[in-house]
């Protein structure tokens, strides 16, 4: 029997929290990207809000590729718990700090309308991290969408016409996350109501500086 290839919408969310918590997202993201390695999956950010501070995110849209996509996030959907000294505020009393994982609803993207000559093409040459299979031609493509400057790259395919057609299907991606996320803003005003409940029940507890999960 032939396991079907799963591609889920994952967001990482500070939950508006202080910049800890935005760096607390990034690093939920590169613990992701390190148990992705020889899963056989493909882990991308489609769309990012930056935080204030260097290398740190508000909030991350990703893209999960793979056969048990699904089983592979289950274990951190939920409330991702980080215990430590602020980094930033030497002295500063609080420690924990609260970051949120969850899977988008997908939205057809059929519903969004991508004009081509909103497109501007650029051929590039890409690698992947981790170990990841990709494509390393210039049948790699970079897509800029000018209306909304969403610009994404697609190598996973080894001709230009697919990676093309990839990068398409990536912004309209983007924008159907966008219009979830207007639709969906209840559901976020909901997680931030009941924080102090949520929070009491992590799915994960992470420990230091270093990240090292309890």
């Amino acid at each position: 029997m032939t396991k079907k290839n799963q591609e889920l919408w994952i967001q990482i969310s500070s939950g508006q929290g202080p910049e800890e918590c935005a760096l607390a997202v990034r690093k939920v993201f590169d613990n992701l990207s390190k148990a992705v390695v020889n899963s056989g999956l493909s882990l991308e950010i489609l769309d990012s809000t930056s935080g204030r501070k260097p290398r740190t995110y508000e909030s991350l849209l990703l893209n999960l590729s793979g056969i048990k996509a699904d089983e592979f996030i289950r274990p951190w959907l939920g409330t991702i718990q980080w215990i430590c000294e602020s980094p930033y505020r030497p002295g500063y009393k609080r420690k924990n700090w609260f970051v949120s994982v969850r899977i988008l609803p997908a939205v057809s993207v059929d519903l969004v309308e991508v004009n081509a000559e909103d497109i501007q093409w650029k051929a590039v040459k890409a690698s992947g991290p981790g170990g990841q299979h990709v494509n390393t031609t210039d049948s790699a493509v970079q897509a800029l969408h000018r209306p909304t400057g969403i610009q994404v790259t697609a190598s996973e395919a080894r001709s230009q016409h697919s990676n093309k057609k990839r990068a398409v299907e990536k912004i309209k991606a983007i924008l159907s996350a966008q219009m979830q996320g207007a639709r969906d803003e209840h559901v976020q005003k909901q997680w931030l109501l009941h924080k102090e409940l949520e929070r009491g029940n992590p799915v994960k507890i992470f420990v230091g500086k270093e990240f090292r999960e309890r």
